[in-house]
């Protein structure tokens, strides 16, 4: 049996934003690593597999990351640290690993340089596959040796774009999905997208263990890996190593829009460990023209509000907009305004149907109230409200919700 920790593409010193994001992002990405050192002893592993991209920069990376990033590493003696080169750090002439730190390191660490396998023990083979230069259109796993009785456990160690079809660049080192089988390995660990993927129970993205950007999913974490025998299936697990929280939020504003900005600032406040949160967050909803210099007022309270970094991205539609569209929406088609007219009467009734009721029509303005009132709820309860017994009236406000919500697609 092995176990190892797999890793890859911590970006040293990847950070973009201002000079005080910038500053915090680098010092989680060491303390990150650090953390995956400690992991590595705790659940006492054979070894840790990075797989490239440690460094965000081969050529322009500082004496000082080189230095910083090697006494970390070497914490982990004498248990193995084995890693190969990415495509932002390459083998090339002016690699990063041919700076002289990497040539006094502690003999743990352990750069592959070529794709001669390495015998772990007795009875698990790695077979790196190094990256060469920047961009390729070759699968750098095509030097992985057929495998052989006498090899064990056989674990290919490559950075590359598997060909996943939505995600697959042509000058990207591509790799085949059914790269493990067509190699004949037991386990192909993979560095190069930063989010976490797991194809087949064999291949593998770990993620980057300290999240780099909003998009990024299942980063923040390294992959425990553990393999009894040759053929058997790999047991993997997802360890948590990353410092910093990234929140990725959509919330909908209704009127009153200072309650409801009221209780956004409210639940931004409760968040843990401020300084160390980045968060997206997406503004939705439909607010009186009135209302839109408390949400201007919200913006400029974030950017202070202690959070390392903040986005907002407000798409709200202004009431009086909206009622235009929904009035046109209905003058656009007879069998569209005597639905809205349909729906309108049933929602205004209380109980049972009564063909003969006298119903005015809502205004345009009350269909929008009633869907600004409703965004509280969740399609989900009032589909399970529906199944337990809605009523007619129930059922044509949800409709009419739907159908306002549509009108601001329409002028589009």
């Amino acid at each position: 049996m092995v176990r190892f920790i797999h890793t890859a593409d911590l970006q040293l010193i990847l950070s973009p934003g201002a000079p005080d994001v910038r500053r915090a992002m680098q010092e989680a990405r060491f303390e990150t690593l650090g953390r995956i050192i400690d992991v590595a002893r705790e659940r006492e592993v054979d070894f840790v597999a990075i797989c490239g991209d440690i460094f965000e920069d081969g050529l322009l990376v500082s004496d000082d990351t080189v230095h910083r990033a090697l006494r970390i590493l070497s914490d982990a003696t004498p248990m193995p640290v084995y890693i190969i080169p990415g495509n932002h750090d390459p083998l090339t002439p002016m690699s990063v690993y041919n700076h002289d730190a990497f040539r006094t390191a502690a003999d743990s660490v352990v750069v592959l340089r070529t794709p001669e396998p390495v015998h772990i023990g007795e009875g698990c083979t790695l077979y790196p596959c190094p990256v060469l230069e920047k961009q390729s259109m070759q699968d750098p796993t095509a030097v992985i040796a057929p495998r052989r009785a006498e090899d064990g456990i056989r674990i290919g160690l490559a950075h590359g774009a598997l060909m996943i079809p939505e995600k697959y660049q042509l000058n990207d080192h591509p790799i085949p999905l059914d790269a493990a089988e067509k190699r004949g390995l037991d386990y192909l660990a993979l560095g190069h997208h930063h989010s976490q993927y797991i194809e087949g129970g064999r291949v593998a993205y770990p993620g980057t263990p300290e999240q780099t950007a909003f998009d990024d999913t299942g980063a923040g974490c390294v992959l425990l890996v553990g393999i009894d025998a040759p053929g058997a299936v790999p047991a993997i697990e997802s360890v948590p190593v990353g410092t910093l929280t990234w929140l990725n939020w959509q919330r909908e504003l209704t009127e009153p829009a200072a309650d409801a900005v009221d209780a956004l600032c409210a639940e931004i406040e409760a968040l843990p460990a401020l300084d160390r949160t980045l968060l997206r967050l997406r503004l939705t909803g439909t607010l009186q023209t009135d209302s839109m210099e408390r949400v201007t007022q919200f913006a400029a309270w974030l950017a202070h509000a202690g959070l390392l970094r903040a986005e907002v991205d407000a798409d709200i539609g202004l009431l009086e907009e909206l009622t235009g569209k929904l009035k046109a929406l209905a003058e656009s088609d007879e069998v569209i305004a005597g639905a809205i007219a349909d729906l309108q009467r049933l929602a205004d009734l209380d109980g049972p149907v009564d063909e003969t009721a006298e119903v005015p029509p809502r205004s345009a303005e009350g269909l929008i109230a009633l869907w600004n009132d409703a965004q509280l709820r969740d399609n989900e309860e009032v589909l399970k409200g529906h199944a337990e017994g809605l009523t007619a009236a129930d059922a044509a406000h949800a409709a009419l919700l739907a159908l306002a919500g549509c009108a601001r697609e329409v002028e589009a």
